[in-house]
């Protein structure tokens, strides 16, 4: 006997749901908490653009060979299977809130009583002249750990946040050539963070290039805002978020900037039934929270509570504090690593382990796809 899922028999005219539907719109790190948790109060359904999931926090790692490309990729089809939950790989289009439905890019429709959705963010400047054509893109992450392993030199990375300055060093030592890491900013980094990496940077003979700007690329050049027109064989394109088109198309209340915009809750301000964590949303009380993994991860208990909340009827009244000064570590390369917390600032092969622990903890929650 062929077993129907919940959204299946949802989609069927005359059918009869007995408990409530929530999509999980992305398999962004709060959603897959939200999907290890709800199965018990809601049919859980998650859209996700294909079967796997690299956990960004590792890829510096698996370009360092300190760990396989699979340990640090969640089966999504896997966690389906063991939460009891629907899958579906095409992606979303446009979410059609009047309705309560979201539809995919395949044609099929979705309909949801509550929608999380946490689907990160886009790429800040992947349409300039010639970025698509000639840059190493670190999105969808997916495809990352693939394209980043044929990076040669000479490598020019374009970025200032945490991933970048992980990218540029690991990518130097991995490659052996000369790498220049263009940067217009900190990307959210505490200042002593900044000025521990540059040193770190510096020693490992990798070239700063700051405040600047990567405008456009060309066969073999990285052509910057003053000019100035660098020598690559590889652009790796990591310069910093951009909000989903998504979003705004499809109506939600969203920021200046295109970011769906939530309440302490993580509740939508526009949209009582839909909720959002990650990249892709804006903290009312919180306007420069950074877009960064870490917070995604730490928004997860407060949408798991509110989301079961409110799919039990309940009132949402647990707020998402974010740590004003949280622990930041960042992966050197050479089995080392670079830490601050609470304005102090570490570094050496002792952080490495501790970075490795937190790591292999989190994504042990879940299947990895098999080596």
């Amino acid at each position: 006997m062929v077993a129907v899922s919940p959204v299946a028999k949802a989609l069927r005219p005359g059918s009869v749901v007995s408990r409530p539907r929530l999509v999980l719109l992305g398999p962004g790190l709060a959603n897959l908490q939200a999907m290890r948790s709800l199965g018990a109060v809601a049919d859980l359904t998650l859209i996700s653009e294909g079967t796997r999931h690299t956990y960004s926090g590792m890829l510096p790692g698996v370009l360092a060979g300190q760990h396989s490309a699979q340990s640090a990729t969640i089966d999504l089809q896997a966690l389906a299977t063991k939460t009891g939950s629907e899958l579906f790989q095409a992606g979303a289009l446009r979410v059609d809130a009047a309705a309560s439905v979201v539809e995919l890019k395949d044609g099929v429709r979705v309909p949801y009583d509550f929608l999380s959705i946490n689907i990160g963010a886009g790429l800040r400047g992947d349409g300039l002249p010639g970025i698509r054509e000639e840059a190493t893109l670190i999105k969808p992450l997916a495809l990352a750990p693939a394209r980043l392993f044929a990076a040669l030199p000479p490598l020019v990375v374009a970025g200032g946040g945490l991933g970048a300055l992980e990218l540029a060093i690991v990518l130097h030592w991995r490659t052996g050539g000369p790498t220049t890491l263009v940067s217009a900013g900190a990307g959210g980094l505490a200042s002593n963070m900044v000025t521990a990496a540059r040193e770190e940077l510096a020693a490992a003979g990798v070239t700063l290039r700051a405040p600047a700007r990567v405008v456009a690329a060309e066969p073999g050049f990285a052509v910057l805002d003053d000019g100035t027109r660098l020598p690559m064989a590889t652009l790796v394109w990591a310069p910093g978020p951009r909000a989903p088109e998504l979003l705004a198309q499809s109506g939600l209340g969203v920021d200046d900037e295109g970011y769906l915009r939530v309440d302490a809750t993580l509740r939508s301000l526009s949209h009582s039934n839909i909720f959002g964590a990650g990249d892709c949303v804006s903290v009312e009380g919180f306007p420069d929270l950074p877009k960064s993994g870490v917070f995604s991860i730490r928004a997860g208990p407060t949408l798991v509570a509110n989301l079961g909340a409110a799919l039990r009827g309940e009132h949402v009244v647990k707020e998402f504090k974010p740590p004003v000064q949280p622990l930041q570590l960042m992966n050197l390369g050479d089995g080392r690593a670079l830490g601050t917390w609470k304005g102090r600032v570490f570094r050496g092969r002792a952080a490495m382990h501790f970075k490795e622990w937190i790591d292999r903890r989190w994504i042990s929650q879940y299947p990895v796809t098999a080596s």
